[in-house]
């Protein structure tokens, strides 16, 4: 059976509300139902209910609950043991992190630091919100470079504030104003990110009451900024994400001004080495100095 998927279904179940978890964790609605239909499949019977109450669970699933518990705390705590052995005897370390900061940051870190440290191994998983930080919860990877996450429960360590930007085509009428007010985005159709981008979006938008009109893809970041060159609709990315971008759009700072917070997401039940804390020390001068 597929850990993931239990330890989706125990997401699911704290969050409470199936729209609410697919928000948070980075899948589409047809995404997590398939997923959860499926663990309903491998079992062979139901163990969600859902309701305008949200979602609870059936008799049965009541029954399996504590052993899908346990399997998940001993596969973690299973996984965590054998990465950190690995850290230590072997001299690897595991980073997922989001492709911008693997993009922008990492190069740097990780060279300046085995340039310094030339027996440690530094191995490097990239992707969106929803893959890097369940790398890191599995126990797969011992530290996460993304944006702070307000639901998670990791131990965090800031690094750098990321400013929000409006991403709009190059012949955009901007009226002469050197910032993009949010309400502007009212209406307008609004292409969403790929890979879990849309939980620091939507938390700007939502935050604004604004309502665009929102076309999910499956697209990332590059993906996107071609779209909107191309004038099929507006979006909001990091400044990080449009570093060295050459394209004919127009980025423009949000008012009011949003930013994303990111930094180092560790899980807070796993042992630290000397070397992870000596990589992370490592981390927050480059980052500090770019």
């Amino acid at each position: 059976m597929d850990i993931k998927k239990l330890e989706i279904l125990l997401k699911v179940l704290e969050i409470g509300s199936f729209s609410q978890a697919c928000e948070n964790l980075g899948y589409t609605q047809s995404g997590l139902t398939h997923m959860m239909n499926s663990l309903e499949k491998e079992v062979g019977f139901p163990i969600l209910k859902r309701g305008h109450y949200g979602i609870r669970l059936t008799t049965n699933g009541e029954r399996i609950m504590p052993a899908v518990k346990e399997i998940i705390a001993a596969d973690k705590k299973l996984t965590c043991e054998i990465n950190q052995i690995n850290a230590e005897e072997n001299g690897t370390i595991r980073i997922s992190a989001f492709t911008s900061i693997a993009v922008q940051w990492l190069p740097s870190i990780v060279m300046g630091f085995t340039k310094e440290y030339p027996n440690i191994n530094v191995e490097i998983f990239n992707g969106g919100v929803a893959d890097t930080y369940n790398l890191l919860e599995s126990g797969k990877v011992h530290m996460t470079f993304g944006s702070y996450q307000a639901n998670s429960n990791f131990k965090w360590i800031s690094l750098k504030y990321d400013p929000m930007l409006a991403i709009l085509p190059g012949d955009y009428d901007t009226e002469g104003k050197d910032y993009f007010p949010v309400t502007e985005y009212e209406g307008k159709q609004f292409l969403m990110p790929s890979y879990g981008f849309s939980i620091d979006i939507m938390r700007v938008i939502n935050g604004n009451n604004v309502k665009p009109q929102i076309k999910e893809t499956s697209l990332d970041d590059p993906a996107i900024i071609a779209m909107v060159e191309g004038g099929w609709g507006v979006s909001m990315l990091s400044e990080l994400v449009l570093k060295g971008n050459s394209s004919n759009i127009v980025a423009l700072p949000l008012a009011p001004a949003a930013v994303r917070e990111l930094g180092i997401a560790l899980r807070k039940d796993a042992e630290i080495s000397s070397i992870i804390k000596k990589f992370i020390a490592y981390s927050q001068k480059i980052v500090g100095n770019l």
